[in-house]
């Protein structure tokens, strides 16, 4: 399996909430990023990114949309 990084930044982009994923490909782990991100109490209108090492493989533009866009 995949490994990943996830981050939940606030309005200033900076990062508020950030974990490792396992994840078996990029869209389970965009699903696992939102679910912490939309159901953290504090941070539920954040954005969001994911990485895979170096590399950011997912961003999104504004506040995380209450579903799950596809990632392709």
């Amino acid at each position: 399996m995949p490994d990943f990084r996830y981050y939940c930044l606030n309005g200033q982009d900076r990062i508020i909430l950030g974990a490792d994923v396992i994840a078996v490909d990029l869209r389970a782990a965009i699903q696992v990023a939102y679910e912490a991100c939309r159901d953290h109490p504090h941070f539920a209108s954040s954005r969001i990114e994911v990485w895979q090492g170096p590399t950011k493989l997912y961003a999104t533009e504004s506040t995380c949309p209450g579903n799950l866009p596809d990632p392709r």
